[in-house]
């Protein structure tokens, strides 16, 4: 870098950490001070913050003429980037200068309930008429959604965007080694792609595993072939487990997979484990509050532990996998470079979040110097449905998906009076279908609201389309409930989802030679033994 666009940057840094508390970085444009600022939050992970920069320029230009300071005309967006999310921006939020966020992994009802959120409920509920449309955001939300971001009739937040955790795999590297599957489960190119679980030619399962055998089968050629068959980031061992999350509910569907968040229904896939052998319950049994441990003994979590087991115990991983100094952006870089590296062993399928693509943007521009067709949007990238075990094909087509960022994006009560209008209505602007198009356009990522993306569907990446497909045909489970027991009780069900009592991370029990059957065990003595220490 010049030594004069280091001061420069540097000066900006200085001016903005004056301003606001500095994270993990800010805007280039030193402050204007002809213009009201609006200060923007934003977590800055796997989906930047270029579709912010876009959204505030757009902003900027419709206030260009507003006065809300003597002297002042206009408004300049402040953007002040830092990868700050859940209780950290609680514990912030009194001091913080910040005026409007947008984060993930946020606390939502606790920081309703401490009075730290500006109430936006005429905003969520009135119709986005000043912006040509007749829906209001609350119309654009499920009914989870909705239920959950309602704190005593009222709205603080509004949902942000959303992400998937899975398994994603290059459609060339398959075309080329021959790894899609007929109909007779032989081996074949593109062209000669079987027409998958659901039965139907032309969609994202085309020529992909449809159970365990076939799944394994895949994993087997792939290591005739010399490659390494799956890669996750070993100092990430969450990725693996929060995928495993998605197995059990593409096992489960949709109406067992919510049982884990409302415990109001009938659990119909309850199992013991007999030996090795699966016992299915008789009966159906109804679900509440008081019983609720007992759907740690749903099949989809003892099928996705032995899944796990079998890739671990085949030895199908790259060695990244359970290196602790191997984070998301190696394993990133390993997947995509493999293809190209003749020194490396090429990675089949790469376990992470639909966000990896936008996240790995400038690995894909360093590549796209070294090797040519390498570029980010020049390569096509798919979505692994997950093999459910052999006789059982069809529950490939539940189309349950549990959404892992719990997003929202709110205001700070502590904004000036005179800027309170100015944020509620960026939070308005920033849920227009404009808005949300724009964020999708960029990101090749869905946000976490109802909208139309037909006639720009295809200026997103390969990959992009892939995922608003795929969401589109998904029933998405958002991981919050407005049942007390559970938001009372949010950080136990969202971090001990696979506790055994021993180990919280099934892919590191299963390496260190813990079995799927004992895990299982394990995770339900564990949840039985704990559930009278929940408050209630």
């Amino acid at each position: 870098m010049k030594v004069k666009r280091l001061l420069a940057v540097l000066m900006c840094c200085l001016i903005a950490c004056t301003m606001v508390a500095c994270g993990g970085g800010t805007g280039d444009d030193p402050i204007d001070p002809t213009k009201t600022q609006l200060y923007i939050s934003n977590y800055d992970g796997g989906f930047g913050d270029e579709w912010l920069r876009a959204l505030a320029d757009r902003f900027e230009e419709l206030h260009k003429d507003d006065r809300l300071e003597e002297g002042k005309t206009g408004i300049q967006v402040r953007l002040v980037n830092a990868k700050k999310q859940g209780n950290q921006i609680l514990d912030e939020m009194l001091t913080s200068t910040a005026e409007v966020f947008f984060t993930e992994g946020l606390p939502y009802r606790d920081g309703a309930l401490q009075d730290y959120f500006l109430d936006i409920t005429d905003a969520v509920t009135t119709p986005l008429t000043e912006y040509g449309e007749t829906d209001s955001i609350e119309s654009k939300m499920t009914v989870q959604q909705q239920n959950w971001f309602k704190v005593n009739g009222r709205y603080y937040a509004i949902p942000h965007y959303e992400g998937y955790y899975g398994m994603f795999y290059d459609i060339d590297t398959f075309d080329t080694k021959n790894l899609f599957m007929t109909d007779a489960g032989t081996f074949t190119n593109y062209a000669g792609r079987g027409k998958g679980a659901d039965g139907v030619a032309g969609t994202y399962d085309d020529g992909l595993p449809v159970n365990m055998t076939q799944f394994f089968k895949l994993l087997d050629e792939m290591k005739r072939q010399g490659m390494d068959a799956i890669g996750w980031p070993g100092a990430n061992p969450r990725y693996m487990s929060d995928m495993l999350v998605n197995y059990s509910a593409a096992y489960e569907g949709y109406a067992q997979t919510m049982l884990n968040y409302t415990f109001k229904g009938s659990a119909e896939n309850l199992i013991t484990l007999s030996g090795s052998t699966v016992v299915e319950d008789a009966e159906a049994l109804p679900i509440n509050e008081s019983n609720g441990y007992e759907l740690r003994r749903q099949a989809g979590k003892y099928y996705a532990l032995e899944f796990a087991e079998r890739i671990i115990d085949g030895n199908y991983y790259s060695s990244g996998s359970f290196n602790q100094t191997s984070d998301y952006l190696d394993s990133q870089t390993k997947y995509l470079t493999s293809a190209f590296d003749n020194r490396m062993k090429e990675i089949g399928i790469l376990i992470d979040g639909t966000w990896w693509e936008n996240e790995a943007s400038a690995i894909f521009e360093s590549m796209a110097k070294r090797y040519p067709g390498s570029g980010k949007g020049e390569r096509r990238f798919g979505i692994m449905p997950f093999p459910m075990p052999d006789g059982e094909e069809s529950r490939s087509q539940s189309s349950a998906v549990v959404e892992h960022l719990m997003s929202a994006a709110f205001i700070n009560k502590n904004i000036a009076d005179y800027k309170k209008d100015l944020a509620i209505d960026f939070i308005r602007f920033c849920a227009t279908d404009e808005s949300l198009v724009e964020f999708t356009k960029i990101t090749s990522a869905p946000k976490a609201f109802q909208y139309d993306l037909t006639d720009e569907l295809s200026e997103l990446t390969y990959f992009g389309q892939q995922v608003w497909n795929f969401k589109q045909n998904s029933q998405v489970v958002y991981k919050f409930s407005d049942t007390p027991l559970y938001y009372m009780n949010t950080n136990y069900f969202q971090n001990n989802n696979w506790e055994s009592g021993i180990q919280a991370v099934p892919s590191v029990a299963l390496e260190e030679g813990m079995s799927a059957e004992d895990y299982f065990k394990g995770m339900y003595s564990t949840a039985q033994t704990s559930w009278s220490n929940l408050i209630q």
